[in-house]
């Protein structure tokens, strides 16, 4: 039993950390689809062959690789993201209609679903609550959320809150969001109640 649980322990470390480099990388390049840059552009691509991931074709225009996703089940993305978190002692509560959203939406998804683990683990009993009808997808933490005064800064690129500057990220992950719904024409809201809980939405119409 001892061996099988940390078997189990490798697999699921090895499963977040290569997804961690990936969704890192995939942050990297949908910034670079805002905001082209030639060079780095190529040598983003050369790291993703490198490991595998697959290149961004850099002859594709910029506005064309934003929107021409195929699209999937917005219950099986958000599944499979949820599995990726299936280390940490959290009470999920998932409330998704059968609908279909653009396949790019993962790692908008991925990034506030991923936050939302992380920074629930400051509440006593972490919880997060994801919904999502063909109007809009929510995302709730009971981790406390961040004093109001320090709303205007969520989004802005590499901003962390001192409050959750010992977990793990970049800073980039809002803001990306930010960014992609705004290229999409979706709109990004931010609902907090200091010491309860933080909420991110976006309206889909």
């Amino acid at each position: 039993m001892l061996f099988y649980d940390v078997k189990k322990s490798i697999f699921y470390y090895t499963k977040m950390s290569g997804h961690e480099i990936k969704n890192t990388l995939n942050s990297i390049r949908m910034y670079l689809m805002l905001h082209p840059d030639e060079k780095l552009t190529t040598l983003i691509d050369r790291l993703c062959d490198l490991l595998g991931y697959a290149p961004v074709d850099n002859k594709i225009d910029n506005a064309v690789r934003l929107v021409a996703y195929s699209k999937r089940k917005a219950s099986d993305i958000i599944s499979q993201i949820v599995n990726l978190h299936a280390t940490y002692n959290t009470v999920v509560r998932v409330d998704v209609d059968d609908m279909f959203i653009q396949s790019s939406f993962y790692d908008v998804l991925y990034n506030i679903i991923d936050n939302a683990f992380k920074y629930s683990q400051r509440a006593a009993k972490p919880q997060v609550d994801i919904k999502a009808d063909r109007t809009m997808i929510s995302v709730t933490d009971n981790g406390g959320g961040m004093p109001n005064a320090d709303l205007k800064n969520v989004g802005l690129p590499y901003y962390r809150h001192p409050d959750t500057s010992s977990a793990p990220g970049d800073g980039l992950g809002l803001y990306m969001v930010a960014k992609y719904c705004a290229a999409h024409g979706y709109r990004l809201v931010i609902k907090n109640k200091p010491k309860k809980y933080f909420r991110v939405i976006i309206y889909l119409e």
